[in-house]
């Protein structure tokens, strides 16, 4: 009669979906690891200020790539993630929120937002990622792999005034401490490089080159 009342039980506690075992515990790993300061920012403080408000767009990522969990990929191309470790949040939202603050610190940079119904933008800033993701070379190291590209337009005259793309790689061995250094790294100089030549072009439209496609 005990054992009947125990095989009962488990096939109750199977059904519902609830286990006595305890649920595994996982790490939120942030990004960037070190706080922004406005002593870091590259842009040049005599540089003249770009007219109107920019409108920064949240970033484009693949669905694979915008998980809180992280992306390796072994030498072989097989896509993995690692166990245990999570980021704090979608790799969209962070990257927005660094892309957000390296802006922000730009010299020329007269005003950023990143609400969509803000009125009277001048410039929209449209991100991708296109990779976010630790490439293991072989069982030991790898390297943490960022590329990011934007899109410049004019919402004055209606056109596309640029493209740019930025892509950055850091070695790292195979500890989770230095993965996570490594895309800290990766990262930021991939939106500061991106940053920078998204900036140079503004203040090129903004002073008279007007070049664009429709």
């Amino acid at each position: 009669m005990k054992k009947y009342i125990i095989v009962t039980l488990g096939v109750i506690l199977a059904l519902s979906g609830c286990s006595l075992l305890p649920k595994e515990q996982t790490t939120d790993l942030i990004l960037p690891i070190t706080p922004y300061s406005t002593s870091a920012s590259s842009a040049k403080s005599d540089g003249e200020k770009i007219e109107g408000v920019i409108f920064l767009e949240r970033p484009e990522i693949s669905n694979f790539l915008n998980r809180r969990d992280i992306a390796t990929i072994q030498s072989d191309g097989k896509i993995s993630y690692v166990g245990g470790y999570k980021w704090v949040d979608a790799p969209s939202e962070l990257i927005w929120g660094m892309m957000e603050r390296d802006f922000s610190q730009q010299a020329q940079i007269s005003a950023i937002v990143r609400q969509s119904g803000y009125r009277n933008t001048n410039y929209h800033i449209q991100p991708e990622v296109e990779s976010f993701a630790f490439h293991f070379e072989g069982a030991e190291s790898g390297y943490a792999y960022v590329v990011l590209k934007a899109k410049i337009y004019s919402r004055v005259n209606q056109c596309l005034i640029g493209t740019f793309r930025q892509e950055s790689r850091t070695s790292a061995s195979s500890s989770l401490s230095e993965i996570h250094t490594a895309f800290d790294q990766s990262t930021n100089k991939a939106v500061r490089g991106l940053s920078n030549q998204v900036v140079k072009r503004l203040s090129a439209y903004d002073k008279g080159d007007k070049s664009c496609s429709f």
